[in-house]
């Protein structure tokens, strides 16, 4: 299938979720952490001055400086880039700045805290603080490499299939305007009517960061083959998805309806441009 026509596919499950979100400028990562602790967490700032700032107090020392309290407003749900990256394998948080409200010298005990109070209890840290955040002992410790936020490109747009699994697959193309990954996700439904596995297209769209990415899953119903019927689309899950590789993957899927699991996936047409996997690269063999 060509590239354009799976671009308009994917455009009319996902409208309005992703067709028509604004083109936005990328921000530049910091890592915010409490110097000697084992948690941290990535602070995406856009304006040029905060910028200058957190570079300022790195190049005088970390912690250096009055005033660089990081103040923000977080939100639910992983952006594929929010992650501890001080931790071997940089785990995401299921939770990622919204807004950066400011460098401030002091605030309240409320808003007080670190990433793994969040990450205990997402929904009850934002109800009790209004999803404030401020810690107090935490500073920019570190800029997040650039080579570390754009591995995700046009190489691994495609088709891939999930490891031993026969008619099971993905198909992904890269949104640079938005960094953004769009998925169409072959799979097959159990809890069809006519009381056989049918096949399933769900859809799935949302940000990506380095080698990682974090979906949110669509299932669209109504739709009548060779007819322009109206089609629904309603939020199903979640899709996490690690690229070791242009030619490997992993996937970590949560469906509301309780289906979950991981998964292994492989290019379907591997790229003979693409170097040799490591074999420390190699993901693990298995499905949940």
């Amino acid at each position: 299938m060509p590239s354009t026509c799976l671009s308009r596919l994917l455009c009319a499950a996902l409208l309005p979720f992703a067709c028509i979100a604004p083109a936005q400028a990328a921000p530049t990562w910091f890592v915010v952490a409490e110097p000697g602790s084992q948690q941290s967490f990535l602070l995406p700032l856009e304006k040029a001055a905060d910028i200058a700032q957190a570079r300022a107090w790195l190049a005088d020392g970390v912690g250096s400086g009055v005033g660089n309290i990081v103040s923000a407003t977080i939100a639910a749900g992983s952006d594929g880039i929010n992650r501890n990256t001080i931790a071997h394998d940089e785990p995401l948080w299921s939770w990622h700045i919204e807004r950066f409200d400011g460098f401030a010298e002091l605030a309240i005990e409320l808003c007080d805290g670190w990433p793994g109070l969040i990450e205990a209890d997402v929904a009850e840290f934002i109800r009790n603080t209004g999803g404030r955040i401020c810690f107090w002992n935490y500073r920019v410790i570190a800029e997040l490499d650039s080579e570390r936020i754009d591995l995700i490109d046009d190489a691994i747009g495609g088709f891939w299939q999930l490891d031993g699994l026969d008619g099971h697959g993905l198909v992904f193309e890269v949104a640079h305007n938005r960094r953004e990954l769009l998925a169409g996700w072959f799979t097959f439904d159990p809890a069809d009517p006519r009381g056989a596995a049918a096949p399933r297209w769900f859809t799935a769209v949302g940000p990506y960061h380095a080698e990682r990415a974090a979906l949110q899953v669509y299932r669209t119903d109504g739709g009548t083959f060779e007819r322009p019927t109206p089609v629904q689309s309603d939020p199903v899950g979640e899709l996490d998805i690690e690229f070791q590789h242009c030619n490997a993957a992993s996937i970590r899927y949560r469906l509301h309806d309780g289906r979950r699991g991981i998964a292994n996936l492989s290019r379907l047409l591997p790229l003979p441009q693409c170097p040799p996997l490591d074999p420390a690269d190699d993901p693990d063999n298995g499905h949940s």
